[in-house]
């Protein structure tokens, strides 16, 4: 299965509403313009990426949730 299904979103769960998608979890909101620069640095930063991430992208910024705390502020450092 590919993470990312061609729409900027991948959900593994297929909740419908983002509020639903892994609870709990920390999230991170930042402006983008180059999504794939994003997704490939959630590949080669974040292990099992797949598994440890959730992102949802909106015409000029992508929300992500993470799975850890460390993920999340490594990810805020690099692109906020």
């Amino acid at each position: 299965m590919s993470a990312d299904n061609g729409m900027g979103y991948y959900n593994h769960s297929e909740s419908v509403f983002w509020e639903d998608t892994k609870p709990g979890w920390y999230e991170a909101t930042v402006n983008i313009k180059h999504y794939f620069d994003v997704i490939d640095w959630l590949e080669t930063n974040i292990g099992k990426y797949e598994r440890h991430t959730r992102w949802h992208v909106f015409t000029d910024t992508i929300k992500l949730k993470f799975r850890y705390q460390r993920d999340c502020m490594m990810f805020l450092l690099r692109w906020s």
